[in-house]
């Protein structure tokens, strides 16, 4: 009988459902996930890889209500003839690991809606478009950032900006000079 416990470092998947908690997972946290799937209300907190994997989109999935803590963040990446979209809304991403980052794929037709969240304590990137993908694409508004300069948001999206060999732009504007109030908030500690 083959051993099919995780091996360390790969990742184990935690925190599909409602009020759920995935705590010091190590690469990813939920993993595999297609379609048709919410993660709402749930806790990602520790996180070191990328706390939403998600490939091969068909039917729009849902992200919201959740807060990632000292985690990375959400990656997705589109599978040939497969079509639906990626809503990631009301979400706090706090102190990211890892970037919002669409990773393009065969053609198919898949949009990451990146709106309402907040971006606090965030160094590096938050948003990331791969590079070579036309189908790479990220909706960016109305997201709070901690700050209204647009300078320093825009050190923070990876777009066809910053290298040409990305196909497309990230729009953010407008944006929230506060936290949506439907979206978590952060402990005060």
């Amino acid at each position: 009988m083959a051993n099919t416990a995780p091996k360390p470092g790969v990742g184990v998947g935690v925190g599909v459902g409602s009020s759920t908690v995935g705590v010091g997972v190590s690469n990813a946290g939920i993993v595999g996930v297609t379609s048709g799937v919410g993660v709402t209300s749930s806790v990602g907190v520790g996180v070191t890889g990328t706390a939403v994997r998600m490939s091969t989109v068909a039917g729009d999935t849902y992200i919201e209500y959740n807060k990632f803590v000292n985690s990375g963040a959400v990656t997705v990446y589109q599978a040939a003839g497969r079509d639906g979209n990626v809503y990631i809304r009301y979400n706090l991403f706090q102190n990211m690991l890892s970037p919002i980052h669409h990773a393009g794929g065969t053609p198919g037709t898949c949009q990451l809606i990146v709106n309402y969240n907040s971006f606090i304590d965030t160094e590096g990137m938050v948003l990331w478009l791969e590079q070579d993908f036309e189908t790479a694409s990220i909706n960016g508004i109305e997201n709070y950032w901690g700050t209204t300069d647009t300078d320093i948001i825009d050190q923070k999206i990876y777009d066809k900006n910053d290298d040409i060999r990305v196909k497309n732009y990230i729009n953010y504007l407008p944006i929230l000079t506060e936290p949506h109030s439907d979206t978590p908030q952060a402990d005060q500690g």
